[in-house]
């Protein structure tokens, strides 16, 4: 059983309980990853204006209209350089970034066209194998650039999402598996929205679960398992589970298998 299965049905992590708790990850505690993220590893002043402006920049709806509104609507070879840069300094510093620069424009055109169109025509699959066409593009950093344009639809396979949602792998079979899982949990989320509240989704989940892991890196909250006030909760099946006792969401070290 997945991990997010097995906090979904056993120690009620994604519950209506800690639904606020998600809304402020996803919101003001974003903010504060980010910044944290900043401080630790954009140390020069124009390394920290550089990552700010692309972080706005590609959670902007402005930005993917423009994108769309192109004639073809496809990525710049500029665009996808930059969302390698953004997506190496959220996470762990791999060398991707020339292999990925080396890909001639029109190919990056090519094939970022190609993953839209599939995308309208609701071809996940085929809009990612697209993106994997081009040089230093895996599962995880074609799942980066559908993020950016699809966020209620694709989730980024960031290595904090991984280790909460199933294992850290950048294989197709772990996408897969992480949009699962994603998916379940949005649903879970979104049965207890009010009309006044936006609705979970893949984007909103995945920005969630790593602020969670980078907040909890640095030691500015205790682990999810401590979030409620008593010491126990009860489960939807009705029984009670010790909140002292349930898993944290930790990540676990792995083997991991690296992208390409």
């Amino acid at each position: 059983m997945l991990r997010a299965s097995l906090a979904c049905e056993t120690s009620e992590i994604f519950c209506e309980e800690f639904l606020p708790k998600w809304n402020y990850l996803d919101s003001a505690g974003n903010d504060e990853a980010v910044a944290e993220l900043v401080k630790t590893k954009a140390t020069k002043t124009d390394n920290k204006k550089w990552f700010l402006v692309l972080n706005r920049k590609f959670f902007s709806a402005e930005w993917r209209a423009e994108v769309m509104s192109r004639n073809p609507a496809a990525l710049t070879h500029k665009e996808v350089s930059d969302i390698m840069k953004w997506k190496l300094c959220i996470g762990k510093m791999r060398p991707l970034q020339k292999r990925l620069d080396s890909n001639p424009a029109a190919s990056v055109t090519k094939s970022t066209q190609t993953a839209i169109a599939k995308m309208n025509d609701n071809d996940v699959k085929g809009a990612m194998a697209s993106l994997q066409e081009l040089a230093a593009v895996g599962a995880a950093t074609a799942s980066a650039i559908l993020a950016m344009l699809y966020p209620d639809k694709v989730p980024f396979m960031a290595d904090e999402v991984l280790d909460i949602l199933t294992t850290r792998a950048y294989t197709m079979k772990q996408f897969w598996e992480c949009e699962k899982e994603a998916a379940s949990v949005c649903g879970i989320f979104n049965r207890h929205v009010n009309k006044n509240m936006p609705e979970w989704t893949c984007g909103r989940l995945w920005k969630a679960l790593w602020t969670y892991a980078v907040l909890a890196r640095v030691g500015k909250h205790t682990s999810i398992a401590r979030w409620s006030s008593s010491s126990t909760t009860t489960s939807k099946r009705g029984a009670a589970v010790d909140a002292s006792n349930t898993e944290s969401i930790e990540p676990k070290k792995k083997h991991i298998k690296t992208e390409k």
